[in-house]
Parts: C-alpha cells; structure tokens; sequence
C-alpha cells in the first residue's frame, strides 16, 4: 500500500505543478482538470496543491451518490446511481516498471501467471502480441479482459549462464467470474 500511495502522492504533485505552471504562464487562462474521485475530493489532492502554489482556489465537482457519505467532499456535487463495474481478469502479478520495461516483482495467491510458468524478475515482451514497454501497456491490453479470459503472455526469462530467452505461455485470467 505504501508504493501505492507515494504513487498517487507523485501523481497528484505532478498535475498540480502542470496546472499551477500553465495557469502562471497565462493569469487570464482557465482550466479543466479531469481526475478521479479520489485525486480531488475531500479538499485535498491536486485542488489543494494547486492552491498552495498560486494562491488560486478552483472549483471542484464530483458525482455523488445516493450510498456515498462524502457530502462535504467537492464544491459541486452531481447526483449518479450506483454502478458496478464488471470484475476484472487478473494475472496474479505484482509490476515493476524500470527504464528497460516491465518485470515481474511477484506473485499473488493462486497467481494464473505463475501456475503457466513464469517466474519473479521475466521481462514481460507482449501481451497478446502488443508491445509491453511500461505498466500503462499492460493496463491498455488487460483493461477489457474478464476473469476466465485468456491471454498469451510473451516474456523473457533469465537463465543462470545461458542468457535470456523468450518464452510465452496461454493463461486463462483469475478473478471473480460474472457467471
């Protein structure tokens, strides 16, 4: 959770610069920001850091809904129902994403990806014949896949003295299924 939230911290710090700069460079201009619940609401996140560098407070809106407790959390709130989204297909993976790609960092229970061979520190190569290069790739390429889906996954494994060699392996995703 800790690599998480510095991710998110990062994030959010990043945007906020970006607006916070544009808006320097044009005092008269405006600006949407377009961002999740969670980067905006309950006053912190990119409004707040946006403000704390320029001294402009914006506006903030957020869809509320009739379960959410978050009445305080924007300065407009926009009535939606509730809506579930279908349950994700999941490799059982944990990423890191370095200068030369995407690695496997680890594993999760029961991990699909690992019952099909592949081990902690393969460079994923592609997924479904789509070029891997950073963890947004393989979010592009899983983003629409269901748990009971299948993927092939082309990687290169490291062996001890003999150098790389790629490898691929057909998977079917885990996660709860819709059936």
């Amino acid at each position: 959770f800790q690599r998480f939230l510095e991710v998110q911290l990062t994030w959010d710090e990043s945007m906020a610069q970006r607006v916070a700069a544009y808006l320097q460079q044009k005092p008269a201009g405006r600006i949407l920001v377009l961002a999740g619940k969670g980067h905006v609401s309950t006053r912190s996140g990119i409004p707040a850091r946006v403000t704390r560098r320029t001294g402009i407070r914006g506006k903030t809106i957020v869809t509320f809904s009739p379960s959410s407790t978050l009445s305080n959390a924007a300065d407009y709130l926009v009535l939606a129902n509730d809506e579930n989204l279908p349950p994700a297909g999941l490799m059982g993976v944990f990423l890191d994403e370095r200068e030369d790609g995407v690695f496997v960092k680890g594993f999760g229970h029961d991990s699909p990806a690992q019952q099909a061979g592949i081990s902690e520190g393969d460079l994923i190569v592609s997924i479904d014949g789509q070029p891997i290069r950073h963890f947004a790739d393989v979010k592009i390429q899983t983003i629409d896949k269901r748990p009971g889906d299948e993927i092939e996954l082309t990687y290169s494994h490291q062996r001890v003295l003999l150098g790389p060699e790629t490898r691929s392996a057909r998977f079917k995703l885990a996660g709860e299924s819709p059936h």
